[in-house]
């Protein structure tokens, strides 16, 4: 038996192809652009989205060793978008995805009506113009997409339609909306009634591993496959990063290490952090939830500034030139601090105002200091939420890296010294589309339970213990908060 992982990402779709012991048969990876029409604003056309997915699918398939072996497909995908789709089926313009924040008025707007206080309690969630519910208000107000709308989908819902032609969204990806009652698993209907929200325009809610339906006929024919695989509700991209890490079990953090950083932990109860800098979501294991930063900009930082501010040409901007030029700084980067608030904060706590910042620059300063600092940025920003879930009652003996990020050992190293905690990497650092491919699995019947497919697949690799940097750090770490709270007063301003 085989299995299909998808993942669609900010930058790209990732699909693989394993075998029932977790092995990569076959992968395939198709990048698309992120459209920044305005500043804040972040859109991506949704249809590149099943452009790519039916692009990898065809590569892995024409790998595969028995093509009539391949039982399901299970999709993970970037949350907090929306994608507003009409009676056929046909997206009704760009998708308005995670890191877009041009909702901030409809922020204030549902902060006015119902408390931040109140939102947190039902949703577990922040209100945030980056979540669903201020961008379905801005669509009302700015456009007439709303008028024509049928459903409105979140990322792995559409491609699930794409796929099946069923509508559906499971726990995780339902969670993130500000639309649904985090500890019932249900949506609010109050939610929906004060803001003139049709129900019947929201997909119905299901397990991850609950089937879908099947793959349509045609496409399964074009790929050669003779028994239409089935295709699993899914979830978001971070929730099944957070099984194809193993990442299910207590005194373990989780540190996906894309576009984005993901933090958190899965837990059994669904605690709610009084300073709401961790959000309570659904997992993928309908008996337990997350509790997690949904993530701050990240990896997406060093894409910046490589971008913009290096020369390119050559291969002489690599990322893997940047970092190697990096180890050379010494750890604090000589008084630079980033702050990883390029698109709002999100560590050390929530603030849609907030814009980026490089702080301590001199004519000293080399573009290895800034780089450095970026990477320093993102690990005092881990280190903020691994400190909320603390006070949780949450305890760590490590903590387990995936995402792109992995295979960076200067970054991996960088973390285990802020954090003081030994940095754990996996065999595979794209656990999110073998989170998929797992819950695929267990919904075709493979595998009875995730917990068990996770302990059939997921391997670790390599182990970074915290250095003799640490105590650097200890200073390094204070001066990034005091830095943040210093420019706070200031931030309104810059937007």
């Amino acid at each position: 038996m085989e299995f299909i992982g998808i993942d669609v990402g900010s930058q790209g779709t990732r699909v693989v192809l394993i075998d029932r012991r977790g092995r990569t048969v076959a992968e395939d990876s198709v990048s698309y652009p992120i459209e920044y029409p305005r500043k804040y604003w972040a859109e991506q056309d949704p249809l590149c989205w099943e452009s790519a997915a039916l692009q990898g699918l065809a590569a892995v398939c024409s790998r595969s060793k028995n093509p009539a072996e391949i039982r399901s497909i299970g999709i993970a995908a970037q949350v907090d978008g929306v994608v507003a789709i009409d009676k056929s089926g046909q997206p009704l313009g760009k998708a308005i995805i995670w890191m877009d924040k041009r909702a901030v008025e409809e922020e204030r707007h549902i902060s006015e009506v119902i408390g931040v206080e109140e939102i947190f309690a039902i949703t577990g969630c922040n209100l945030d113009a980056s979540h669903v519910l201020p961008k379905v208000l801005w669509l009302r107000g700015n456009t007439e997409i709303l008028d024509s709308s049928f459903k409105l989908l979140l990322p792995a819902s559409y491609l699930v339609f794409c796929l099946t032609g069923e509508l559906a969204v499971d726990y995780s990806n339902a969670s993130s909306t500000l639309m649904y009652r985090v500890k019932e698993k249900v949506w609010d209907d109050g939610i929906l009634k004060e803001f003139a929200i049709s129900r019947g325009l929201l997909p119905d809610i299901l397990p991850s591993t609950h089937i879908a339906g099947r793959l349509r006929k045609q496409t399964a024919l074009r790929l050669g496959l003779p028994n239409p695989p089935v295709v699993a509700v899914g979830c978001g991209d971070e929730h099944a990063a957070f099984v194809g890490t193993g990442v299910i079990h207590d005194g373990i953090a989780f540190d996906m290490a894309g576009t984005g950083e993901v933090v958190g932990a899965s837990c059994r109860l669904p605690l709610l952090d009084r300073t709401r800098l961790v959000e309570t979501h659904g997992h993928p294991l309908s008996e337990l939830w997350l509790l997690e930063n949904p993530g701050f900009v990240s990896g997406g930082n060093l894409r910046w500034f490589r971008d913009n501010l290096c020369a390119i040409g050559s291969g002489a901007c690599s990322y893997e030139s940047l970092v190697k030029e990096a180890e050379g700084v010494p750890a604090g980067s000589e008084g630079l601090i980033f702050l990883p608030t390029l698109m709002g904060a999100k560590a050390p706590e929530w603030n849609s105002a907030a814009v980026g910042n490089i702080y301590g620059l001199s004519l000293h300063s080399t573009r290895a200091h800034i780089t450095r600092a970026i990477l320093e940025g993102s690990a005092y920003g881990i280190r903020d939420v691994l400190g909320a879930l603390s006070g949780m009652g949450l305890r760590f003996s490590r903590v387990r890296v995936t995402g792109g990020g992995s295979r960076s050992r200067l970054w991996n190293q960088i973390k285990a010294d802020v954090l003081d905690l030994p940095v754990e990497t996996l065999a595979t650092p794209q656990s999110t589309a073998l989170g998929a491919a797992l819950i695929g699995a267990v919904s075709c019947g493979a595998f009875s339970t995730l917990q068990e497919a996770v302990k059939t697949a997921v391997k670790t690799g390599q182990v970074f213990e915290p250095g003799d940097q640490r105590a650097k750090y200890e200073e390094a770490y204070p001066r990034y908060r005091d830095l943040y709270f210093a420019l706070k007063p200031v931030f309104g301003g810059c937007k």
